[in-house]
């Protein structure tokens, strides 16, 4: 082999020389590929986030504890409308 690369190792050395040149796309493709593969890494968390558990919405979760609205706040907005 020498000074020749076997193709493995070429591709991984061109891989290696792309994610420096470019980070955030090469961050983009990783997680656009971990999506793939295993997409409960991704949107299980996200879902659990978003308060649903494996049998629907979460009683008292984050999603409801942003969302109060008041009803001033309501008679505010429909008097700008």
């Amino acid at each position: 082999m020498g000074a020749h690369l076997s193709g493995l190792a070429y591709t991984a050395a061109r891989v290696a020389s792309y994610v420096v040149k470019n980070p955030i796309s090469s961050a983009f493709h990783a997680v656009t590929a971990i999506s793939f593969l295993a997409p409960g890494f991704v949107s299980g968390p996200l879902l659990a986030w978003a308060g649903f558990g494996s049998k629907g919405p979460v009683a008292g979760a984050i999603h409801r504890e942003n969302i109060r609205i008041t009803e001033r706040e309501l008679t505010y907005c429909a008097q700008r409308l």
